[in-house]
């Protein structure tokens, strides 16, 4: 798991366990300070050590709700317009002064996005879990337009809008309204005193909060372990907040909305079963490949096929396994299950190395040439494609790449690029020479 993911998944579940002990009848203003220190205090530790500013924006998010319902203030939507407003200046500056080349990555991924995106794809949608699938191919006709950009030395392998809500809209489309719609109305229950609300219900707000802050920021909701905490914290908010409140009144109603809650519940425990089990037997796959265990390792991912679960990690490995093994039909099988679930560039360079001992030099011309667009700021994809032009006796465009290589900015030296610039010199002269 991502080291920021986790700082958002360790805030989250404190601040769940922290509400519930601080929240009795009566409050004091008193154990609100006591709180709000050890929320900083707790938030600062895990941001020092996992360096993750969204989880900081959660607790904040946190902090303010604790605010509102332990001094009983009165909340207008003139107060919450100017809450939101003032809420979100705040999070803009800390997001931009923690991480400046982050989030100068992030606004580059932004501008991939609504600049290359049709109008039509707002309406449609991409498809549910398919932004990982369409973004690289996004940047690559991003840079292919603007090749000379400022942003090429920011651009890399992108499966996250670092924003769940916008990415999940992108996917869903207009059906994303009515489910806003449906999210608005829930949640506004969590932002009105209600003085008999328990410190269950008090404990799972405040987790939904800081998960819901978060996700404005990053992808804690495409995680699965951040995601089951998330709808364990929608399960206990259906239940006291509403299964309780028609309890003497609509008894089949509070029947059913028990079911709900309990319902999420175990599929969300569920999920997360099936998951770790499908990541376990892809790692133990992937182990045997490296130990020299091919036909073990083979067994093992035709095994995972059953499985309805899927990930790009898995269809990759499998990929290179067959290709190693020379089974390139299978291989180009694999791998492009595998682009469909995540364009990256290490699936697109190895979709280019298939095509070319299948002797289909157009189609692995254009392939290499998608892995440099894609992160045209990287060597390496930039040698791969250099390595294939020289193969196949492309000289005049093999000259152009070399000489593209050497007059790159090196940001930060390494024995890699070192031995890319010393070969790419090395091929240049020879070519000079003939």
């Amino acid at each position: 798991m991502n080291s920021s993911i986790l700082s958002i998944l360790l805030i989250s579940v404190f601040i769940f366990v922290l509400n519930f002990a601080f929240h009795f009848t009566t409050v004091k203003y008193s154990k609100l300070s006591l709180q709000v220190s050890l929320i900083l205090t707790t938030t600062l530790a895990i941001y020092l050590v996992l360096n993750g500013r969204a989880a900081v924006i959660g607790a904040c998010a946190n902090i303010v709700y604790l605010f509102l319902n332990y001094r009983k203030l009165s909340i207008t939507k003139n107060f919450l317009l100017k809450a939101v407003v003032v809420s979100t200046a705040v999070s803009v500056v800390i997001a931009f002064s923690l991480k400046k080349d982050s989030s100068s990555g992030r606004i580059l991924i932004y501008e991939v996005v609504f600049t290359q995106l049709k109008l039509v794809d707002y309406f449609s949608g991409l498809g549910i879990g398919k932004f990982k699938a369409r973004y690289n191919q996004l940047q690559a006709d991003y840079f292919e337009q603007h090749s000379q950009a400022k942003e090429v030395s920011l651009a890399g392998n992108g499966y996250y809008l670092f924003n769940d809500w916008m990415q999940f809209a992108l996917e869903l489309g207009a059906m994303w309204l009515l489910l806003l719609a449906c999210f608005v109305l829930f949640i506004r229950k969590l932002f009105i005193w209600q003085p008999h609300k328990t410190a269950l219900l008090f404990a799972a707000n405040g987790g939904l909060i800081s998960i819901s802050t978060a996700a404005l920021f990053s992808y804690p909701l495409q995680v699965p372990a951040t995601l089951a905490f998330f709808i364990i914290c929608v399960s206990i908010h259906i239940h006291q907040s509403y299964a309780i409140r028609v309890a003497s009144q609509k008894k089949h109603l509070r029947f059913f909305l028990c079911a709900i809650a309990l319902g999420l519940t175990v599929w969300t425990t569920y999920y997360c079963l099936k998951v770790y089990k499908y990541k376990l037997k892809s790692k133990i796959a992937f182990e045997l490949y490296q130990d020299g265990f091919k036909s073990e390792a083979e067994t093992v991912f035709k095994q995972l096929r059953n499985y309805s679960f899927a990930d790009y990690t898995t269809h990759y490995n499998y990929a290179y396994l067959l290709y190693i093994k020379y089974d390139l039909n299978n291989s180009l099988r694999e791998i492009d299950k595998a682009l469909v679930l995540a364009y990256s560039v290490d699936g697109v360079k190895l979709k280019a190395d298939i095509l070319w001992g299948l002797k289909d030099i157009k189609a692995a011309e254009y392939y290499y040439k998608q892995a440099v667009c894609i992160t045209p700021g990287k060597m390496f994809p930039k040698y791969n494609l250099l390595q294939f032009y020289i193969k196949t006796q492309q000289l005049n465009k093999a000259t152009y790449w070399a000489k593209d290589i050497l007059n790159m900015p090196i940001k930060k030296p390494s024995e890699t690029t070192n031995m890319i610039l010393l070969s790419t010199k090395r091929i240049f002269e020879e070519i000079e020479k003939n």
